[in-house]
């Protein structure tokens, strides 16, 4: 799992409307970075939780990523339910 549902506030002054996983380092987003080291381990699929501008998240192809492993996004701002 991939953690990538926070605010990005600290890259703001940088990135204006792109959340942190897809602000690009080197020509690449961050987030292949990660996505690419775990199939590099091995990992078949991964699920990345997003919430701030998950829309974007979630319609990210795999675009700078070396290796083909499926993502699949879980938007942490769905209704929670209160036990």
């Amino acid at each position: 799992m991939v953690l990538a549902a926070g605010l990005g506030t600290r890259m703001r002054p940088y990135n204006g409307q792109v959340p942190k996983p897809l602000v690009k380092v080197g020509g690449k987003a961050l987030i292949d970075y990660a996505l690419d080291r775990l199939a590099e381990q091995g990992v078949e699929s991964a699920i990345v939780n997003v919430h701030h501008l998950a829309d974007q998240i979630e319609r990210h192809p795999a675009g700078g990523r070396t290796s083909s492993s499926p993502m699949s996004a879980v938007n942490c701002s769905a209704p929670r339910v209160a036990w």
